[in-house]
């Protein structure tokens, strides 16, 4: 009798432990996740004991609520959670299960991932039939029946080598080869397949060798809308070009943009100072004041021959590809604000040294490209036309092992308030001021001004500068731009001294080890015009120069070369 009541406890206890490590057995969950609009979602548990419960969490498990049997849940109490009206926005919720008789032991949570069933009827909105070569389009595909905001879209391009890639609901073409673009999208999933049909065919047409404007004509205008990251060409209904538009600096400019060309019947004077016929208006509708961008700006030989003739003495524009002097007189006038005409801007004022003058030979025109902060009136000459602040006497520099030393020199200052020293590191496409230095605000006298660019996280390459030199009212100048080599570990530094030059003028170039070197002067083409042997001692040898005698007046860049690297300096001759 006492072993049977002995036995009876030891069952017992057996069976109590065993019901005890059923109860806290961690369950298991099963899920089919992936399913579609149309459908319900099925999503199992197995647990030791039930009756069950399910909690979702619609934050990635940060919070859980019990589920409750209603028109979206059913079997909330068993093994098999049904979830019916189902739609994309549940996508992420997470799910799991536990047995009753342990609430604590929860299974793995599941994911849910709701898929919609692709729309018919897929089209492209945003498109036009046809384009600019160098414009770009925002275009985006809509359908009729379910959702679209997860697909994945892909365009097709014909045999002109359009490449688009795999796109979502919209995307971003730019049209960079004339001819005729067959784009097509479509979308798949595991609910099934939509595509455009037919693609559609776009035509974009080549830019037109003449410009955009005639003479005594008015404004021709044209507005778009630039995108980040895209250049946008300007042109009239025949596609003949007016402006070339890319975001860049510190605030590119988005959103819809105004793009005018006016060319005048004869060459204006403004404050007595001609500049050229045919002049600009860019105006964007979002930040006019502030954003920044990279503008190209384009001109016949027509339109600088005209100036020409009637410039008076003032400083003459290219005659032709290879005049150095004319391409080094270009300035850009800025008035800021709205107007029409240099006298009716409202705005401050300020002058602009491109940093690029280039002649298109294919397309038979020059092309002015400088960086801007804030949009307005662009008008060319071959001298400020603006009244200057000051006069700038010089502005050199010296490639050293503390960094690039800056000189500049004034005869005379009138209500000046400051010089910005603007740095554009070699790969960069703008200037971005690097220091702020306090002028003299007036001063009749002579007064010398120096930075140094510590080139901090600069490695090497060439370095350009340029001085915005702002008076007490807010009108700008910009100085001359000046090309120096980074300093290297190599210790090679050149120093030209005077720049600009006439007769004489003397070289130092510095080295940490004596050696053989070139002395090698470039105009602003890219040709190679002189070029000389030196042997340098350890330290500093002063150099007599006389490749520069015979050259022109202009714009060249002079280069050291040795076994250490290369320096290269832009200079100026009178």
């Amino acid at each position: 009798m006492g072993k049977f009541r002995l036995m009876k406890k030891i069952i017992l206890l057996f069976f109590t432990v065993l019901l005890s490590l059923g109860a806290m057995a961690q369950c298991i969950g099963i899920a089919k996740t992936m399913v579609c609009v149309t459908g319900t979602a099925q999503i199992y548990a197995s647990c030791a004991l039930g009756p069950w419960i399910w909690q979702v969490s619609t934050n990635q498990g940060a919070t859980w609520t019990t589920l409750t049997n209603n028109s979206t849940y059913s079997g909330t109490s068993t093994s098999n959670l049904t979830i019916s009206n189902l739609n994309p926005g549940m996508t992420g919720y997470l799910y799991h299960a536990a047995a009753t008789s342990n609430p604590t032991q929860f299974s793995d949570s599941t994911m849910l991932i709701v898929s919609f069933v692709p729309p018919s009827n897929l089209v492209f909105d945003g498109l036009a039939a046809t384009y600019c070569l160098g414009q770009s389009a925002l275009y985006s595909v809509s359908g009729t029946g379910g959702l679209i905001d997860d697909s994945v879209y892909f365009s097709v391009n014909n045999a002109n080598s359009l490449e688009f890639g795999a796109f979502d609901t919209t995307n971003l073409l730019n049209f960079v080869a004339t001819g005729t673009v067959e784009l097509g999208a479509f979308v798949t999933n595991g609910c099934g397949t939509a595509s455009v049909i037919p693609p559609v065919d776009i035509t974009v047409n080549p830019l037109q060798t003449t410009l955009a404007g005639v003479a005594g004509g008015g404004a021709s205008c044209n507005t778009f809308t630039v995108y980040p990251g895209a250049a946008n060409t300007y042109a009239d209904g025949t596609c003949s070009p007016i402006a070339s538009v890319t975001p860049s600096g510190a605030s590119p400019v988005s959103g819809s943009v105004q793009s005018c060309v006016t060319v005048a019947a004869s060459v204006p004077t403004y404050n007595g100072i001609p500049y050229v016929a045919r002049y600009y208006d860019v105006e964007p509708a979002t930040n006019p004041s502030t954003a920044t961008a990279t503008l190209t700006l384009y001109f016949m030989q027509a339109d600088f021959d005209a100036y020409n003739a009637s410039r008076g003495s003032y400083p003459a524009l290219p005659t032709g590809p290879s005049d150095a002097t004319g391409i080094g007189n270009v300035t850009i006038s800025q008035f800021h604000g709205t107007g029409t005409t240099p006298g009716t801007y409202v705005g401050t004022t300020g002058t602009i040294v491109p940093t690029s003058v280039t002649w298109n030979s294919t397309a038979s025109r020059w092309e002015i490209t400088f960086s801007v902060t804030g949009f307005s009136g662009f008008f060319v000459s071959g001298s400020s036309i603006i009244p200057l602040p000051l006069t700038l006497v010089s502005f050199t520099g010296q490639s050293t092992t503390a960094g690039n030393v800056l000189y500049w020199e004034t005869a005379m200052e009138e209500n000046t308030a400051n010089f910005d020293v603007q740095r554009q590191v070699a790969g960069e496409n703008n200037f971005q001021a690097i220091a702020t230095v306090p002028a003299a605000g007036n001063s009749d006298q002579p007064r010398d001004y120096t930075y140094t660019d510590a080139l901090v996280g600069i490695t090497g390459g060439a370095v350009s500068y340029r001085l915005k030199m702002t008076d007490l009212d807010g009108n700008f100048t910009y100085s001359r731009i000046l090309l120096l080599g980074a300093a290297s570990v190599s210790g090679l530094a050149v120093q030209v001294s005077p720049n600009p030059f006439h007769e004489p003028v003397s070289i130092n170039v510095t080295v940490p080890e004596g050696s053989s070197a070139i002395l090698a002067v470039t105009d602003v083409a890219g040709h190679r015009v002189a070029e000389q042997a030196l042997m340098l001692q350890k330290g500093t040898t002063s150099v007599a120069p006389v490749i520069l005698a015979n050259l022109a007046p202009g714009v060249y860049f002079l280069s050291v070369v040795t076994d250490q690297g290369k320096q290269t300096i832009q200079v100026f001759k009178d």
